[in-house]
């Protein structure tokens, strides 16, 4: 996300405002890419919601500290925010890979 005290809403269908709250939708490998740029309001009320159809995942907003823990697959993760620093922040997931051991003799 890019927060800048002159930026306006990018068009995204996927990014809504209502009651002055944006909210951006984002369902990995759909809608999401290492491109995809929400630029928001300095000041502005932000949901900001996380669906991994595919596989569990694990989320991070870098640059205000939000994420922990495992969503599972299909569930939606959600995190509320200010966007009260200007700047441009990463936001992440990880898609968790499943690694099963064998133990041999």
């Amino acid at each position: 996300i890019a927060v800048d005290s002159t930026a306006s809403m990018s068009g995204d269908p996927t990014t809504t405002v209502s009651d002055g709250r944006i909210t951006v939708d984002v369902i990995v490998g759909e809608n999401s890419s290492p491109d995809r740029v929400e630029e928001i309001p300095l000041g502005s009320e932000v949901t900001l919601n996380f669906t991994n159809p595919q596989a569990d995942d694990e989320y991070h907003v870098h640059g205000y500290d939000l994420g922990e823990g495992i969503t599972k697959k299909g569930e939606t993760k959600t995190f509320s925010l200010t966007a009260d620093k200007a700047g441009e922040y990463e936001v992440e997931s990880h898609i968790l890979l499943n690694l099963f051991l064998r133990k041999t003799k």
